[in-house]
């Protein structure tokens, strides 16, 4: 049929995810997902193998380790059998297996891929909710790691834990000490004035 579907899955079969997913839905819960047209659902998963595609399709609603959960409606594809097939197969050098990742390139950004190859709506936003959450503070712990090594350079205090994290709220909380890590102006051969660290502040010793 021309209709397209997305069949969403609770992640494994595990009791305890069903059950998270019945409270996080609507924020986010743990999906798996297959788009259904024309008799064949298709998802993308890892592949161990260099250069083979992650693509792949099953019998509707029947994802091995994975629990159906509910089937959304996206609307009607324009296509017939033979260019929505052809449509999917496009798409399959473009994800490749080995480049699945939990939070970046999943089985859900591959259905939004699929849905706009085959000119339907795209999925609810709160079936990916979860991973681009995940995606955006990890980004963000990158960020601050990068700026406080960058700060424990400038300033040559060792990149310990500790020190790293000093140098983080140092950072926050005394912004005239830009985030990239470099100094404000100052003499050509002098040493930057140190700005006070976040411990020093806290005890009340600035």
């Amino acid at each position: 049929m021309r209709q397209v579907v997305i069949h969403v899955y609770d992640v494994s079969r595990a009791e305890a995810i069903a059950q998270l997913n019945d409270v996080t839905c609507v924020v986010g819960g743990v999906f798996h997902a297959g788009v259904e047209i024309y008799g064949r659902e298709w998802s993308f998963g890892y592949r161990v193998e260099p250069g083979v595609t992650g693509v792949y399709s099953i019998e509707p609603r029947s994802c091995p380790g994975h629990v159906w959960r509910e089937s959304i409606r996206l609307g009607e594809c324009a296509l017939d059998e033979q260019a929505a097939r052809a449509a999917i197969a496009a798409l399959e050098p473009r994800w490749p297996g080995e480049g699945y990742d939990l939070i970046r390139r999943n089985c859900a950004h591959f259905c939004d891929d699929v849905c706009a190859a085959l000119g339907v709506e795209q999925p609810p936003r709160w079936l990916n909710r979860f991973a681009r959450g995940a995606a955006t503070a990890s980004d963000g712990a990158a960020a601050a790691a990068e700026h406080a090594r960058a700060l424990a350079d400038e300033y040559g205090v060792s990149e310990s834990a500790a020190d790293l994290a000093d140098a983080w709220c140092t950072m926050s909380l005394f912004p005239e000490w830009p985030a990239d890590g470099t100094a404000p102006p100052r003499e050509p051969g002098s040493r930057p004035p140190a700005p006070p660290s976040f411990t020093s502040w806290l005890m009340g010793d600035t």
